[in-house]
């Protein structure tokens, strides 16, 4: 670069700099150094992307394997999952289907509409409700719009189906203990029934007994 190439500027601040003349040639050196750091910024900003993008995903799965809510009613903790995954997925519905052996079927287990059907959903996303191994139901989230889901989703949506799956079976566990429990007690009071009924016909045989002896003796 040649001095007549670069004319001084005076700035704001009364300090001079220099400006390059219209049509000077731009040295390779600064051009490598320019792409540099263009090069630099580009990757700073793609960095900061990721960052932001991994730490809503990070925000998404602790909504979702919130321990404080894990002390909720089994319905309460469906309908909390529920809400969360739509507003983590930005879904407009989310449903659970559970197979019923006397139906052979699918059926509509919770909604966040009871009026909803999968033909309403343009975009669904889909993950299998599993427990001892074996399918019980699906999990379901849609969109009113047009949509694709990411593997990102897909793997939240995986984890949610695994919670979910985990608290219906405890409430069928639950319910299963409370019947045995009722038959249980039913059991329990028939036998007291019975016992009573035994005493009461015993302590009439022991009474009428001496009766039926002097009346014997009287003839």
């Amino acid at each position: 670069m040649f001095l007549s190439d670069v004319n001084p500027v005076e700035r704001q601040d009364g300090q001079l700099t220099t400006s390059r003349a219209p049509g000077a040639t731009v040295p390779a050196h600064e051009n490598r150094v320019k792409d540099g750091l263009r090069q630099l910024i580009e990757r700073e900003v793609q960095a900061r992307a990721r960052a932001a993008e991994a730490a809503q995903q990070l925000r998404m799965i602790q909504s979702i394997t919130d321990a404080g809510i894990s002390c909720l009613s089994a319905d309460a903790l469906l309908e909390q999952l529920l809400g969360r995954l739509r507003a983590a997925l930005k879904a407009d519905h989310s449903r659970i289907l559970l197979f019923s052996e006397e139906r052979d079927r699918l059926c509509l287990y919770r909604a966040n509409e009871e009026s909803v059907r999968e033909d309403d959903f343009p975009s669904v996303l889909a993950a299998p409700l599993m427990a001892a191994k074996r399918t019980i139901g699906v999990l379901e989230i849609g969109s009113e719009t047009p949509r694709s889901f990411s593997a990102a989703d897909s793997q939240l949506l995986r984890l949610a189906a695994d919670r979910i799956a985990l608290a219906i079976e405890r409430a069928r566990v639950f319910e299963q203990k409370e019947e045995a429990l009722r038959q249980l007690q039913q059991l329990s009071q028939r036998i007291v029934r019975v016992q009573e009924e035994e005493r009461r016909g015993l302590a009439r045989e022991l009474h009428d007994e001496p009766g039926q002896t002097l009346t014997a003796l009287k003839i």
